[in-house]
């Protein structure tokens, strides 16, 4: 029985001789970052989002007691005043609870979309079939 010569290649197994046989293709680990990103991405998203929005939304608690007390104003001069008695920081006031809000939310939300897809794109792939 004759013997047979082996070597390795990168991707290949080679017999001499004999045969030649592909061997599996190698499985690269995933990073903990690599799969932690759309979840993440989808986080710091949230975040910026809130705070933009967040002076916006303090004028508009701020229109709300106005009317509930009478006094009705317009949201730059609402704006102006709050910027003027109380400092650019009376804008983002409750901010820590939007973020908190949004870095959950958005992180599931992120993460939940870059598992399963975009629910439109699943709508017009089920009503194209």
């Amino acid at each position: 029985m004759p013997v047979l010569n082996t070597f390795r290649t990168e991707n290949t197994t080679v017999f001499t001789g004999a045969q030649v046989v592909a061997a599996p293709p190698k499985q690269e680990a995933k990073s903990v970052l690599t799969a932690a990103k759309p979840f993440l991405t989808g986080s710091i998203a949230g975040c910026f989002s809130t705070c933009c929005i967040q002076p916006m939304d303090m004028i508009k608690v701020r229109i709300q007691l106005n009317a509930a007390s009478g006094a009705a104003a317009s949201p730059v001069g609402i704006a102006s005043k709050m910027i003027a008695e109380e400092g650019v920081a009376s804008l983002y006031a409750g901010l820590s609870a939007g973020l908190t809000r949004q870095a959950l939310c958005a992180l599931a939300a992120g993460g939940i979309a870059a598992v399963v897809g975009n629910p439109a794109d699943l709508s017009l792939e089920a009503h194209s079939a």
